[in-house]
């Protein structure tokens, strides 16, 4: 094995059809120690676009002082807001509360998530290995979680419940919590 790659190897060259790394190729050139490190990495992927730092709250992705205001302003307006109160007054543990703030402001990292930011090899759930993994298939949909809600929710609630949107969900399971009401889903 060689302690210098050739210049002209890109890592295109190193990716498979299928868009995950291309072993055979990679495996002569390598070390087994740096081999497990790319193993970790998701390569690039044409469809994701390019692998870019940026500011997620301008079009342009340019950092702003305004932007930053504007995003501040956003978040605060939300907060305040009935279902915000009802959060914080459920009597669950705070880990729980401040799941529920990140679940509810999306920014959960779910495997759909971790692809996207090449930080998993794929979306797929770790525990049905069908769905992607996003968090209504975390919190609805997936066996474990339908297994729970089945034992747990009145057959004739069932269907709707499990049908709503999740922020719909969420919201109105937190409203049931706090009020001890039944009513739609």
């Amino acid at each position: 094995m060689s302690n210098e790659i050739a210049p002209s190897v890109m890592v295109a060259d190193m990716v498979s059809a299928s868009g995950s790394w291309d072993w055979t190729r990679l495996s002569p050139l390598l070390p087994p120690e740096i081999l497990d490190q790319i193993a970790t990495v998701q390569p690039l992927q044409d469809w994701l676009g390019s692998d870019t730092q940026g500011w997620r709250c301008t079009d342009t992705r340019q950092f702003t002082t305004n932007s930053a205001y504007s995003f501040l302003i956003d978040m605060d307006s939300t907060a305040p807001g009935p279902i915000w109160k009802r959060v914080w007054a459920l009597p669950i543990p705070q880990r729980v509360k401040t799941f529920l703030q990140v679940t509810l402001h999306n920014q959960n990292l779910n495997n759909v998530e971790r692809f996207q930011h090449h930080l998993a090899s794929s979306t797929l759930c770790d525990i049905c290995r069908f769905n992607m993994e996003d968090m209504n298939h975390i919190l609805q949909h997936c066996v474990a979680a339908r297994g729970l809600w089945v034992r747990v929710i009145h057959p004739d609630l069932l269907s709707d419940f499990m049908q709503a949107p999740l922020d719909d969900w969420m919201q109105h399971n937190i409203v049931i919590s706090t009020t001890g009401s039944i009513h739609g889903v």
